[in-house]
């Protein structure tokens, strides 16, 4: 594309992200709001992240229940039980839960998400290649200039950048570091270190009750070894959550009782009539797919760690001074995508003037704003155009007056023409 289309299409994006924010703006609150704006991706990773909390909060509980299981044996651990809380009760819980807080409201985000990808962003010719986050900045520029002494407004941008990233690492002598600083306050952190301990405690309780020197006939027990079984199969499902969180592949399973671990693969048959043996009720299912659409051998993006630290550091952000177990009110996602953007050059030939180009260009968004509950606010497109103007024309058209006539004639520059989506 001529850049004189390009630059009229951006003229027309930028209308589209006022459109947005006046849309937006009208509809927060009178005080203090604080909005999030996001791509559809990044509205998939809140998703994912609180997916994936929920997995460790249920392997946290299953955990939980063979460690009461374990302590009312016969053979039970010679180590002092440890204090667990419950995963519920967490304190990397009460944010996210506020978050598409039921299952209608994750069931209408993902058919939203899946409504504002299914566009197809081309112009035949004449197509501009316009980003989500060029909106995105686009768009929280404008809410910023939108705030006013009745409306504060705080703007945050994960897919362009967390919140704290300007955070510095501490001097040597101080007793924390940046690792320390970044860990205390992520979520996803706090839940797999909880996982983390939670396991390691379990498997040293299992070793004390296996290994008793006053009841050597543990080493034998069957209720023993059935409850060993399943703490392996509890430790092998961990590790492969944690593994396909950092995008490597997970250790090989293996078994507190010596014995190589059961594969959750099918086993194949020692002859052609065998059947392997079924799977017992109470086994955990070792498969976590953390991310459906790609394992981590055949995706060469970044891992989905890195993709969910960006929320993450996000939502600890806002549960900055909201309470612990409450909905916060003032926190809205404005999910935006650049649908389409070109421009088009026409050519006017004539035997006496001589060639003479004009030029225009459009674009075309879309937005979605969301309240704290996960309930729809409003939503809507955008679009602006600009067109046809003179190759002759185009500094006044572009420069900062702007003028309705080109000084000194009576030719008029076409105004842009945009669509403000109410709400």
């Amino acid at each position: 594309m001529a850049i004189e289309g390009t630059i009229l299409a951006y003229q027309a994006l930028q209308s589209d992200a006022n459109g947005i924010a006046t849309a937006v703006s009208s509809r927060l609150p009178v005080g203090t709001s604080k909005v999030v704006i996001a791509t559809p991706a990044d509205v998939v990773a809140f998703l994912q992240l609180r997916i994936v909390l929920s997995q460790i909060g249920l392997l946290n509980d299953r955990m939980n229940e063979m460690r009461e299981t374990l302590y009312h044996l016969a053979c039970a651990p010679t180590v002092k039980r440890p204090k667990i809380s419950k995963s519920g009760g967490g304190p990397f819980t009460p944010v996210l839960s506020s978050l598409f807080s039921s299952p209608s409201d994750i069931s209408t985000m993902v058919s939203t998400v899946a409504s504002l990808t299914s566009t197809t962003e081309s112009v035949a010719g004449q197509s501009a290649n316009f980003t989500d986050p060029t909106l995105v900045t686009l768009v929280a520029e404008t809410l910023n200039r939108a705030a006013n002494t009745q409306k504060t407004i705080f703007v945050y941008v994960p897919g362009v950048a967390p919140p704290n990233w300007a955070v510095f690492p501490p001097p040597a002598t101080a007793k924390t570091s940046i690792l320390q600083s970044d860990q205390t306050e992520s979520f996803l952190y706090q839940g797999i270190q909880s996982l983390e301990g939670n396991r390691s405690n379990l498997q040293t309780e299992a070793i004390s009750a296996l290994n008793n020197p006053k009841k050597p006939h543990c080493k034998t027990d069957k209720n023993l070894a059935m409850m060993i079984k399943q703490i392996d199969a509890a430790a092998t499902a961990a590790d492969k959550l944690v593994s396909g969180l950092i995008g490597s592949a997970p250790p090989p399973p293996s078994s507190l009782l010596g014995q190589p671990a059961q594969s959750t693969a099918s086993a194949k048959p020692p002859n052609g009539n065998a059947k392997p043996p079924a799977s017992s009720a109470s086994q955990i299912n070792q498969t976590v797919n953390v991310n459906p659409a790609a394992s981590p051998k055949s995706s060469s993006g970044p891992p989905p760690l890195q993709k969910l630290l960006y929320i993450d550091l996000l939502l600890h952000q806002l549960s900055a001074g909201e309470p612990a177990d409450g909905v916060p009110t003032d926190v809205f996602l404005v999910s935006v995508q650049a649908l389409e953007a070109g421009g088009s050059q026409l050519t006017k030939t004539q035997t006496f003037l001589g060639t003479r180009l004009y030029y225009s260009g459009g674009a075309a968004a879309s937005f979605a704003l969301i309240d704290s509950g996960g309930s729809m606010v409003c939503s809507g497109v955008a679009y602006g155009y600009r067109g046809f103007i003179k190759a002759d024309d185009m500094a006044l058209a572009v420069g900062p007056g702007n003028p309705a006539v080109v000084p000194g004639t009576q030719n008029t520059l076409p105004n842009g023409q945009s669509n403000t989506p109410g709400c």
